[in-house]
């Protein structure tokens, strides 16, 4: 008994410092972003799984049953345009976001506004958007490395990420589309949020 009232007095005595709140303040957001990004991502992913089954997977077929050779061009075609809407709606997220944009009028006041200021601010952002969007895409890029994408009759995992698909078929390897298709995609988001601080820059001159 006496043991335990010197374990609870001893918790009471310790009392974690500012920098130790700070910390797991910022671990807790951080996790917090990556889940949002993550579930964004896949939401996405689901939105083109339905678009494909009710549209792509049509033009698919038709191209299988008269043996066109286009199958695999409708796939790259949908992959690209999508990836492009995609990464229009990312970037353009930052445009509505009032918290960002008073903190980075803000810190105009205290900092001259450069051609690579964008480009600081938006880096933890960049990346973890970079991160998390390959990460979501490497399961895929293995099954495609080691069966690739059959059209005549593509599975829900296929579909799921047919997206992703027509960059792996554009470049006959799994990785290496998954790694072209974050590539462009963050290039993408990245001059809309670069566009987006200039706007609010000029803003507030």
């Amino acid at each position: 008994m006496k043991d335990i009232d010197r374990l609870d007095e001893h918790a009471s005595q310790y009392e974690p410092d500012e920098r130790e709140v700070l910390q797991q303040k910022q671990k807790r957001r951080r996790i917090k972003q990556v889940l949002g990004v993550v579930f964004k991502d896949l939401l996405y992913h689901a939105i083109t799984l339905i678009l494909f089954f009710l549209f792509v997977k049509r033009m698919i077929d038709a191209e299988v049953y008269h043996e066109s050779g286009l199958e695999r061009n409708v796939l790259i075609a949908f992959s690209v345009v999508f990836t492009i809407i995609h990464a229009l709606i990312t970037g353009f997220e930052l445009s509505g976001d009032g918290e960002r944009r008073r903190a980075f009028l803000q810190m105009l006041n205290t900092r001259t506004f450069t051609r690579l200021l964008p480009l600081e601010v938006a880096a933890p952002d960049l990346t973890l958007l970079t991160i998390c969007h390959l990460a979501v895409q490497l399961p895929f890029a293995l099954f495609h490395h080691a069966f690739g994408f059959f059209y005549p009759q593509p599975t829900i995992i296929e579909q799921f990420y047919c997206m992703d698909a027509g960059w792996m078929e554009l470049t006959r390897f799994g990785i290496i589309g998954a790694l072209l298709h974050t590539f462009v995609f963050m290039l993408i988001v990245t001059v809309v949020r670069y566009v987006i601080y200039s706007r609010w820059n000029k803003e507030k001159i």
